[in-house]
């Protein structure tokens, strides 16, 4: 009886360790994506390149010509809903402080490139500042003003 008891107790134990393993891999795996999450821009005479490359991960890249772009600018972050639990007061929960952070994470960038038939957003929590260097820096290097439809619209933060 005993025997038995402690091999009953062994498998449990080692399922648990097992998928507790399997759980930090999949979380340190996570954050070395995100530690080593890098976004670059070359602007050549014809075209704007973007290219965003993950570790562990092959590199993405996009490309733009620049007679094709319709807007490139700082469009902000994207305004999530609150959290229910989120007051004025205090946030006992935590919930709200959480739910943020998360949509940090999610949030695809703050910078935007669109042309008639594609948008695409980069620039991972760049402050609008150095939005503005970045194109004003391409402008100067291309010859080329764009628009940011994005300047004064309050739906985007």
């Amino acid at each position: 009886m005993f025997v038995r008891n402690f091999a009953d107790n062994l498998t449990v134990l080692s399922l648990f360790f097992l998928l507790t393993a399997i759980v930090y891999y999949l979380v340190t795996k996570n954050f070395l994506k995100n530690i080593f999450y890098t976004e670059k821009i070359i602007a050549t005479n014809g075209a704007l390149v973007m290219s965003i490359k993950k570790w562990g991960c092959a590199e993405e890249k996009w490309e733009f010509n620049l007679d094709e772009i319709t807007s490139f600018g700082h469009a902000g972050s994207i305004k999530y809903t609150d959290h229910p639990m989120n007051n004025a007061v205090i946030d006992f929960t935590g919930l709200a402080v959480g739910e943020r952070q998360l949509q940090v994470l999610v949030d695809d960038g703050t910078i935007v490139i669109e042309t008639a038939n594609d948008s695409l957003r980069f620039g991972k929590n760049m402050p609008s500042w150095d939005t503005e260097e970045i194109v004003a820096r391409v402008e100067g290097f291309t010859g080329r003003k764009f628009v940011n439809k994005y300047a004064n619209d309050p739906s985007v933060s």
